[in-house]
């Protein structure tokens, strides 16, 4: 069984005859996990098919990070992983009607 979160898990992964939407969809709950955040960020940089709920899960985790940093507005955050990897999941293309769901889910 492949290791998901290594770039050998994923060309495994790809050889086996998954597609994006199967890889994304075991990939990023266990690099979210993991907290492996730039392999996340290229993950979500390189495939295009992405469950809505797979983004939610994204953007929790960022958000997550956000707070975690708990700065005044006006300082200066040198980790700007958060804010990468929220902007990265916005610019994800999604239906908005099939995301509100597990939006409402997991920020309630």
């Amino acid at each position: 069984m492949p290791v998901y979160g290594s770039a050998v898990g994923i060309v495994e992964l790809e050889k086996m005859g998954f597609n994006e939407i199967e890889i994304t969809e075991k990939l990023i709950p266990v690099l979210i996990a993991d907290e492996a955040v730039n392999d996340l960020l290229s993950c979500l940089g390189k495939y295009t098919g992405i469950l809505e709920r797979e983004l939610v899960g994204t953007m929790v985790r960022a958000i997550e990070g956000l707070s975690a940093l708990s700065a005044p507005i006006d300082f200066v955050v040198e980790d700007q992983t958060p804010f990468k990897l929220l902007n990265t999941a916005l610019s994800c293309t999604y239906n908005t009607k099939s995301i509100l769901p597990y939006l409402r889910n997991d920020f309630n």
